[in-house]
């Protein structure tokens, strides 16, 4: 494609991955995710596969499926992170995200069990949007 469209795209992730930021402080992990989804997609669409920026997106949706309970998909997109900062030889990140992998794997072990539909504590909505049934 031409380059206009690429410019367009990496504004879109610029938009989508800051949204995607602000949902994951808020603590809402179910937007988060999709969000954090969209912005890899796009930075998959235009960028080369060492992109560190693309490692950092893969970090992050990581870290949302791992706080939204699907530990084994973290995992996958927690090494695709690693390998790229090997790429890279960006040693402090692959220390910073082997260590969230130890911790995921250590959690892994220890609740095998562990239901993925478990609602989030109450204190993580906004008490002025919680409906009560």
């Amino acid at each position: 494609g031409n380059s206009g469209e690429e410019v367009e795209t990496e504004q879109n992730y610029d938009v989508v991955y800051k949204r995607a930021m602000t949902a994951y402080k808020a603590q809402y992990y179910v937007e988060a995710e999709r969000l954090f989804r969209h912005a890899v997609s796009l930075k998959e669409a235009f960028s080369p596969p060492d992109d560190p920026q693309l490692a950092i997106a893969y970090n992050n949706l990581a870290s949302t499926l791992d706080k939204r309970g699907a530990p084994r998909e973290a995992e996958g997109l927690y090494l695709r992170a690693i390998q790229i900062c090997e790429m890279r030889k960006e040693t402090e990140k692959i220390n910073h995200i082997q260590k969230k992998l130890d911790e995921l794997r250590s959690t892994m072990i220890t609740f095998p069990g562990l239901s993925p539909e478990e609602p989030p504590p109450l204190s993580s909505y906004d008490a002025g949007n919680f409906v009560s049934d």
